[in-house]
């Protein structure tokens, strides 16, 4: 597995749930599309991340361990693990496949057969001619929502009013408390 799927599956992690409750979601999926495409899927119930990666040594691990066409889960217990062979020169393609199951042996990292892959494509939204594209910077929606929060409204989402005739226009930004809102500016890409 090159080093750089490993750091697509750990910076998925990011979108996988904490809830111990929701154990199938605190894991992430990788799923074989066809030759030596993936998808690497993660969500926690709010938020599903998809990233496609190509990588010929997993191909080789999917058709040894007979996972051609499946989808694998790596579950919470390896984050740790896929931290630290991120930072050690050792390859990470050293692996061990048998049937349904994937070791990367040089941190035990393991990827297991699962039938329990969230219903995903189903919910993802078509783009469309009539949808209204805005481009922003989420480290700044984010600090505006942290900025915003109070209280009273901890658990408090934001809603954003975006201009459908003016895409570069500013958003608003609004919670439920009626005495906070802010803007912010879209990027240019």
């Amino acid at each position: 597995m090159l080093k750089t799927t490993l750091q697509t599956i750990d910076n998925a992690f990011n979108s996988a749930s904490k809830d111990e409750s929701k154990f199938h979601l605190m894991g992430i999926f990788v799923r074989h599309l066809e030759g030596p495409n993936f998808e690497i899927v993660a969500t926690n119930g709010h938020i599903l991340s998809i990233q496609k990666v190509t990588d010929d040594n997993l191909l080789d691990l999917f058709n040894m361990a007979d996972l051609l066409e499946k989808t694998v889960w790596i579950g919470p217990e390896d984050k740790p693990k896929i931290k630290i062979a991120l930072k050690t020169k050792l390859p990470a393609y050293l692996a061990e496949a048998e049937s349904g199951k994937i070791t990367l042996t040089s941190y035990g990292i393991i990827l297991e057969k699962t039938d329990l892959t969230p219903p995903y494509t189903h919910i993802i939204p078509k783009e469309e001619n009539n949808t209204v594209r805005v481009s922003l910077n989420p480290m700044l929606l984010t600090n505006l929502a942290n900025a915003l929060k109070s209280e009273e409204f901890k658990k408090d989402g934001v809603i954003l009013h975006i201009d459908p005739e003016n895409p570069k226009a500013f958003i608003l930004v609004r919670t439920s408390d009626p005495s906070k809102m802010g803007v912010l500016a879209p990027m240019k890409l």
